[in-house]
């Protein structure tokens, strides 16, 4: 094992154990931890994506787009109405972002000709997520549905690793990641349907195999969030996001496929 693969171990499991116990200690801790993690991700996207630019200037604009409604709407206003606002805002936003997966081309000037609005709105694309993941605050079980969603993205994250690392043969989508193979993906939603079954039996007592399912289907739904991302960071040039986490990159590069998987977890959380 090599010595860059135990740095990798250690920084991810010092994050999975920090995030946990914000989570288990409270919802005012896990509100101003997903706000520290809302802000710096705003920040790494704004600074990165966005850096020799000319539009330096929409910096605080876009920082205010998340820091503003995000206290707003957890610490004074507690309206349902403006978490449902937030979650199909979430998930209009992945829409559009699967249509520039998939329709646009790397080479092509379509993101250059919209960089100022992205700039401008970058802190907003963090929010609508973020905001996504609060509502869960209304829940009986909000701590154990988080730490469950945590499970769920990184175990399709260490199974699309390890299966694709020892068995991968097909690429997936060499153009947007070389590395990422279609036999990753398989074993990462596996990966995920084991172990997000698994959680949800021993804390809940259910055992239906339908829960499998859902959970290999969020597996392989934030795997896309991961495609999105690495199609943005190749379009920008840039390789991460930032330096924060040693081995990973910054936190949007760790935590870009949970932000894509939230709202679809929150409604299905919602439906069980």
């Amino acid at each position: 094992m090599s010595q860059n693969t135990i740095l990798r171990i250690i920084s991810a499991l010092a994050l999975i154990i920090i995030v946990a116990l914000c989570f288990m200690a409270g919802p005012t801790q896990s509100l101003v931890l997903i706000f520290l993690m809302g802000v710096i991700i705003s920040d790494e996207i704004f600074c990165n994506f966005f850096k020799g630019t000319r539009l330096s200037k929409s910096y605080f604009c876009s920082l205010s787009l998340f820091v503003i409604p995000f206290f707003l709407f957890n610490f004074y206003i507690q309206e349902k109405m403006f978490h449902n606002f937030f979650i199909n805002s979430s998930l209009v936003l992945n829409v559009f972002l699967l249509f520039y997966l998939v329709f646009s081309d790397i080479k092509s000037d379509f993101l250059n000709k919209k960089k100022e609005v992205i700039a401008y709105f970058s802190g907003a694309f963090v929010l609508f997520p973020m905001m996504s993941l609060t509502s869960i605050f209304q829940t009986p079980s909000w701590n154990l549905f988080l730490i469950m969603l945590l499970v769920v993205n990184y175990s399709m994250d260490t199974g699309a690793w390890f299966v694709g690392k020892n068995f991968g043969k097909n690429k997936l989508w060499p153009s947007v990641s070389p590395k990422k193979t279609l036999e990753g993906l398989l074993g990462g939603a596996v990966f995920s349907g084991i172990f997000g079954f698994t959680f949800w039996y021993y804390f809940f007592g259910r055992l239906e195999v339908k829960l499998f399912f859902l959970f290999a289907v969020f597996g392989i739904i934030s795997q896309l969030g991961d495609l999105v991302q690495s199609k943005l960071k190749r379009h920008c040039s840039i390789k991460d996001s930032s330096s924060l986490i040693p081995g990973h990159g910054g936190f949007y590069d760790r935590l870009d496929s949970l932000l894509f998987l939230a709202p679809f977890f929150v409604i299905s959380i919602y439906s069980l």
